[in-house]
């Protein structure tokens, strides 16, 4: 009687579970609307005699050339501290890269 009792619990917990399974994925949500959409990059220079991040301390001015798969040269995207505007001295600085889809 024991047996029959567990083996039906058993049974009833994996129904249970393969509903709960399939019905959940309509709970699920990727609210992405608030996210910035397309390219950025973060510059890091940890490769140096502090092994930190120096890279608002030490760069002044950045190039980035971007080439497709061919190889062939595509654009320039460049960013440099002028003045009292210093992009690159915000730790939390990230370059844009406005690149169409291909």
């Amino acid at each position: 009687m024991k047996w029959h009792f567990i083996k039906s619990l058993m049974w009833f917990c994996a129904v249970v579970w393969t509903v709960s399974v399939f019905t959940s994925c309509s709970l699920m949500k990727d609210d992405r609307d608030d996210c910035p959409m397309g390219l950025y990059l973060k510059f890091k220079y940890d490769y140096n005699l502090e092994r930190a991040d120096m890279f608002k301390d030490h760069v002044g001015a950045v190039d980035v050339f971007v080439f497709d798969e061919n190889g062939k040269y595509v654009t320039t995207r460049s960013e440099m501290n002028a003045g009292t505007y210093r992009p690159l001295a915000d730790p939390s600085y990230l370059m844009p890269m406005n690149l169409s889809p291909g």
